[in-house]
């Protein structure tokens, strides 16, 4: 009975040693390791976990120098777009163009500091939802203007945070609302709206286009039409689950495509008062249609 007694605590602390290690493992922490230990099986497992653990942190050492050279690659091409933005006559269209080389300027620099900051440092990212929301919308609102596009996009909610950074957020609402312009005339009307519940926020895209012939098709096989590369859902729809919330493509009342996302809210927000409904459209002639 002792001896029994102490094969068991033999093999119950190695077990919870590579238990423990395991966890530390999934919580990010790279570098933890396994004191191999216990029969010839578990210390077989540990051994492994040991090397599959080296593995990960040279495969992430690879992509964050991948990112950082890739980065500093784009700053040539970057600064010859600026210098072209500089010498476009004084205007509207010479500010809006170095606004996007500003913001594309930032995105590199962000990608470049991620990259070289070691994965345990790096801090979890929140956005304000709303401000990115305002922000996009009114890029894109621009270039619905230029075209005559019938366009609304209403104002956001206050006080929605997300778990996700910036740049990730306003990554998937460009792939959502440059599809409208990509996939549908130029008379084909969009609408914007942002919905909030007590533990999600959905943005929601609408088109007066031709729709998805088959949505469900369209997600499955993460790709937005026949000539698209499908990359652009696939951005949205790991974004909504990396939030914990959801991506879904259906019909709405125009007939045309909603696509609707949904990501999941930083707890102890508190939901605004519901927007007002009323909307405004403006037509090509400039007058306004109230729906």
């Amino acid at each position: 009975m002792v001896l029994a007694d102490r094969l068991a605590a033999r093999v119950v602390r190695a077990t919870r040693d590579l238990a423990r290690t395991a966890t530390s493992l999934g919580a990010g922490q790279l570098h933890a390791r396994v004191r191999p230990s216990g029969p010839r099986e578990i210390e077989e497992v540990g051994s492994a976990l040991n090397l599959l653990a080296d593995r990960f942190l040279e495969l992430l050492a690879n992509e964050r120098a991948l990112a950082a050279n890739l980065s500093h690659r784009l700053r040539v091409p970057l600064t010859a777009l600026r210098l072209n933005a500089e010498a476009l006559p004084t205007g509207d269209d010479r500010d809006r163009q170095l606004r996007v080389v500003d913001r594309l300027e930032h995105e590199i620099s962000a990608v470049i500091s991620e990259a070289g900051r070691p994965l345990a440092a790096r801090p979890r990212l929140h956005c304000d939802l709303g401000a990115v929301v305002a922000d996009r919308t009114a890029f894109w609102g621009a270039l619905a203007e230029d075209q005559g596009r019938p366009w609304h996009a209403e104002p956001p909610p206050d006080g929605i945070t997300v778990p996700a950074a910036w740049s990730r957020v306003t990554e998937a609402l460009d792939v959502l609302l440059g599809n409208v312009f990509h996939h549908t005339g130029e008379d084909a009307a969009c609408r914007v709206a942002v919905v909030r519940t007590p533990a999600s926020a959905t943005v929601i895209v609408d088109d007066a286009g031709p729709g998805f012939a088959d949505p469900e098709a369209a997600l499955a096989r993460g790709a937005s039409g026949a000539d698209s590369t499908g990359l652009g859902l696939d951005i949205a729809q790991r974004l909504a689950a990396d939030t914990g919330g959801a991506f879904t493509v259906t019909r709405n009342e125009w007939g045309g495509a909603r696509v609707s996302l949904t990501l999941g809210v930083v707890s102890g927000d508190t939901p605004p008062e519901p927007p007002s409904r009323r909307r405004w459209w403006r037509t090509r002639d400039g007058a306004h249609a109230r729906l």
